[in-house]
């Protein structure tokens, strides 16, 4: 029956279409439903995913082992840099510290001695205060003592022996042991060279011997002293050759 042999054929026809694929410079001619279009994406030779995995794919792996062991390598250098950097600024903040802590510990030191040295001074200057004021003290004294002396001598002399004179003995006695529990000493220079800064010359006698020429003969009251401070001079009699 020719007319539904020719309707078969135009359906064929309709349904069937040639279609085109190009890869490149082939071309590829199939058939494809009527109404489907060609997918582009596929056949476009620009795609990014072909075209990654083409030249992934070319690339010999002992090259990428290179590149990546390259990488790992300057990585490495870098971080070893970073690490001598770091360790030489530490060691240049310990330098410093240890400059300043010396420098710290110089001026303790110093501060150290400058403290000993003035405490020193101040022990010195309370001595030598302490010494002025026993000297002042005792040359007070020592007038009173001196009347006190002269009154036993006289009694001696006059040959009383009564209570009285007993107890001002034990008096005088009692005096000079305070006195000199103080640290006041008594000194009879009879016999010694005459000593300006330590004596007082009231008169000259005059000698034949050699030897006692600007000498101490007589003492004529005695003299006072505290350690190598003078309190009073001793009053003497010089010897002198003629």
């Amino acid at each position: 029956m020719p007319g539904i042999k020719d309707e078969q054929k135009e359906r064929t026809s309709l349904d069937l279409e040639p279609a085109e694929l190009s890869d490149g410079d082939i071309t590829v001619t199939g058939l494809a439903p009527a109404g489907v279009e060609p997918a582009e994406d596929a056949a476009e030779p620009g795609f990014e995913g072909s075209e990654s995995t083409s030249v992934d794919a070319a690339v010999p792996d002992n090259v990428v082992a290179e590149k990546e062991s390259g990488g790992t390598a300057e990585a490495g250098a870098a971080s070893i840099d970073l690490e001598s950097m770091y360790v030489q600024d530490l060691e240049q903040q310990l330098v410093e510290k240890e400059r300043k802590l010396d420098e710290v510990y110089a001026a303790f030191r110093s501060s150290q001695a400058e403290t000993s040295r003035i405490r020193e001074r101040l022990e010195r200057d309370r001595e030598k205060r302490i010494l002025q004021e026993k000297v002042r003290l005792f040359s007070r004294i020592l007038e009173p003592l001196d009347n006190l002396e002269r009154s036993l001598d006289a009694a001696q002399k006059a040959g009383e022996d009564t209570k009285l004179a007993a107890g001002l003995v034990m008096v005088h006695r009692q005096i000079c042991d305070a006195l000199f529990s103080l640290g006041l000493q008594r000194t009879d220079p009879t016999g010694q060279k005459f000593d300006p800064t330590r004596h007082e010359a009231v008169s000259v006698a005059a000698v034949t011997d050699e030897a006692q020429h600007d000498t101490v003969v007589t003492c004529v009251q005695p003299g006072y002293v505290i350690g190598d401070q003078l309190v009073r001079a001793a009053r003497v009699i010089v010897g002198r050759k003629s």
